[in-house]
């Protein structure tokens, strides 16, 4: 666990609680190991902690363009990354090595944090699932599809039963979603099982929500990196004339504005 991971910790810990799931440190050894064991009756889980944050050198590069009186931006795609499956892969992998024989169930706790937060949140929920945004002229509606890339739910369907993703609301309150795998191989388990129904108002379970109209799950054989096969796929599926992807972006400019005198007396 990070220095930054140790301080989110005690803010997971009363989540847990609060939730009646007893979350227990697990002591820290020469060997990675889970941050905690979750001991229930039907089923033991084990859950580790992962932060996605900014990147500090593009960040410093932001603040020094608008310290000189420039507009700083940044931009990022809100779709799967690379970052942030290597991010998704150490943790479950961390899991693997210490339950190899997949007694417990595993679980992710991967919290957005920092100034492009809301963004991370968009990454991680899309690398988990292959996401893509869609529009269709023939509904003129913009289509979530899941697992339209590789993903890693389906990576680690073996073993990783679910995700928390989190962050903070300009409230001050922490959100939190339970992202359930449902390529997992214990799902009607895990659904079974006393977290999925504390999280039971919390949930992102994509087969209980596809309704092939603003939710598409592609689930066919094809190479998720041939695009034009799986849209094929899916508008034999779903009964669509026209279908083709819509990438999100994320887009941050600020200018720093010193403050008069005046403005502070008011």
């Amino acid at each position: 666990m990070t220095d930054v991971e140790s301080q989110f910790a005690p803010i997971v810990e009363n989540v847990l609680a609060s939730l009646n799931i007893p979350g227990d440190r697990i002591p820290e050894s020469k060997r990675r190991t889970p941050d905690y064991l979750i001991s229930l009756p039907k089923k033991n889980s084990l859950l580790e902690l992962k932060i996605k944050s900014d990147n500090p050198d593009q960040i410093e590069t932001s603040h020094a363009v608008m310290a000189s009186g420039d507009i700083g931006s940044r931009s990022k795609t809100l779709g799967p990354t690379n970052t942030v499956s290597r991010v998704i892969s150490d943790g479950a992998k961390q899991m693997i090595e210490h339950d190899p024989q997949n007694f417990c169930h595993h679980l992710l706790w991967l919290h957005a944090s920092g100034y492009d937060a809301r963004a991370h949140w968009e990454q991680l929920i899309s690398t988990l699932y292959g996401s893509q945004r869609l529009v269709s002229l023939d509904s003129g509606r913009m289509i979530q599809c899941y697992f339209f890339h590789d993903s890693e739910f389906w990576r680690y369907r073996k073993t990783l039963a679910a995700a928390f993703v989190s962050e903070w609301e300009s409230e001050g309150n922490l959100s939190v979603k339970l992202c359930i795998n449902p390529h997992y191989s214990k799902k009607s388990e895990f659904r079974d099982s006393e977290i999925y129904t504390a999280l039971s108002n919390a949930l992102l379970d994509v087969e209980q929500i596809e309704d092939g109209l603003e939710v598409f799950f592609m689930d066919g054989k094809c190479d998720r990196k041939d695009s034009h096969s799986v849209i094929e796929y899916l508008r034999t599926k779903y009964s669509v004339n026209h279908l083709q992807t819509f990438d999100m972006g994320y887009q941050y400019a600020g200018l720093w504005v010193e403050q008069s005198e005046d403005s502070e007396r008011t």
